[in-house]
């Protein structure tokens, strides 16, 4: 009761994708993020329009897993349009960070859907943002992505070099877990080229 708007946001946000992984569960998490949404309308902040942006974010990934693509595509038409307004050459590197992770939940719907462009370049886009920034995991992430849009286009040696890409940050960063997400991606890739 005592927290205030941002803390309440990020709670209802952390339940809401803590009820996505739990079995009979996951219906009640929309109810929390569509909470946050509204709690981060009404916030009285001066990174409001990033909470908005990430709160529709949140939204387009809950729906992405709930398999109703047409309302995560809104939903990160959204995110992104709320953050593009307040998007300046004076912005902090924290909302030119929150468009790129946007562009790349948004690039793996539209690679799911079958939109492989617009996916393509939602990604490189959301590459290039975050190598200017020095952002290596985030970068690696957004290869890892890259390649996963590429390998539903069947595009599988673009797939392996957008892996590849990624296999290098996260052994330069000697991140094991998604150093073996890449591994699994690969070798899906290699049994589907095959």
């Amino acid at each position: 009761a005592a927290a205030g708007p941002d803390q309440q946001y990020r709670l209802r946000n952390l339940r809401g994708n803590a009820c996505m992984r739990i079995p009979c569960q996951v219906a009640k998490g929309l109810e929390y993020f569509e909470q946050a949404l509204a709690g981060a309308q009404q916030a009285d902040s001066p990174t409001k329009h990033k909470l908005i942006a990430e709160a529709y974010k949140e939204l387009g990934f809950y729906y992405r897993n709930e398999g109703r693509w047409d309302l995560a595509d809104e939903s990160y038409a959204l995110a992104r349009k709320v953050i593009s307004a307040k998007l300046s050459a004076a912005s902090p590197d924290q909302d030119r960070e929150e468009m790129a992770s946007i562009q790349t939940n948004w690039a793996y719907l539209k690679g799911l859907s079958g939109s492989y462009r617009d996916g393509t370049n939602l990604v490189e886009s959301a590459i290039s943002v975050r190598r200017r920034l020095k952002y290596r995991q985030e970068e690696g992430i957004s290869w890892s992505v890259c390649g996963e849009v590429y390998r539903y286009e069947r595009r599988f040696q673009n797939a392996w070099a957008a892996y590849a890409g990624a296999e290098q940050i996260f052994q330069d960063l000697r991140n094991w877990p998604w150093l073996g997400l890449i591994y699994q991606e690969q070798a899906i890739c290699l049994y589907q080229a095959s």
